[in-house]
């Protein structure tokens, strides 16, 4: 009798934890009602990011300028292509600029440039092949269609690669999802979207931004030497 009522018992279990596991997964795919947090539920996270290809048009929002931008999840920064740049009282020790405001000569894909001005926030450490490199960090704006973020940017002479702007995870977390298939005609769309040509401006004193190196030999190992 005892063993009867506790296959009974564990009959009822049974029953119970199939349904309740048959009712979540409707849940998920939307067939029945139900609540389901994101923050519970990957699925539901990756239905509000914005889905952004290998490539894209990014807006730096100062100079209204738009570029073509390589997506690099690999990247924990932003990069970004500079002609030149001139710094308030500059030292030769590149730590000793931290802080200090820079004007920077910024150009695209289409010749497009303006200077715009900025503030060096910090140092950062880029391992080549051949050797380490520092870079200054500026603070910009840059925006993907609706999508504004003011991140980090490296400046690099990037006048050799395809891209005068790599996109980075820093710009990149908690808003969008990369689909290596995305259609050129979608980034087609984004470029009528943002592209406006702009006049460049007169430039004042300048320092040339020397660092040819290779895109794929770049590997960023610190975040700041501050």
């Amino acid at each position: 009798m005892d063993s009867a009522r506790v296959a009974v018992s564990n009959s009822r279990f049974l029953k119970r934890f199939v349904n309740n596991c048959l009712h979540t997964n409707l849940v998920l795919l939307g067939i029945v009602g139900g609540t389901v947090h994101a923050e519970e539920n990957p699925i539901a996270r990756i239905a509000e990011k914005r889905i952004i290809g290998p490539t894209t048009i990014i807006a730096e929002s100062k100079s209204e300028l738009n570029f073509k931008a390589r997506v690099d999840t690999g990247a924990t920064t932003t990069s970004l292509h500079v002609e030149e740049w001139a710094i308030e009282e500059e030292s030769p020790e590149m730590a000793e600029n931290v802080g200090k405001k820079i004007r920077i000569r910024i150009k695209n894909h289409r010749d497009e440039s303006q200077w715009i001005e900025s503030r060096i926030e910090e140092i950062g450490t880029v391992k080549t092949s051949a050797v380490d490199e520092q870079r200054y960090k500026v603070k910009l704006t840059l925006r993907w269609n609706d999508v504004k973020k003011r991140v980090l940017v490296t400046l690099n002479d990037r006048s050799r690669m395809k891209y005068p702007l790599l996109l980075g995870r820093n710009f990149l977390q908690g808003d969008f999802v990369v689909d290596v298939d995305l259609k050129k005609q979608t980034q087609s769309e984004i470029l009528q979207v943002l592209e406006k040509p702009i006049e460049p401006s007169t430039p004042a004193k300048a320092t040339p931004a020397d660092d040819r190196l290779a895109e794929s030999d770049e590997v960023e190992v610190s975040e700041s030497l501050q």
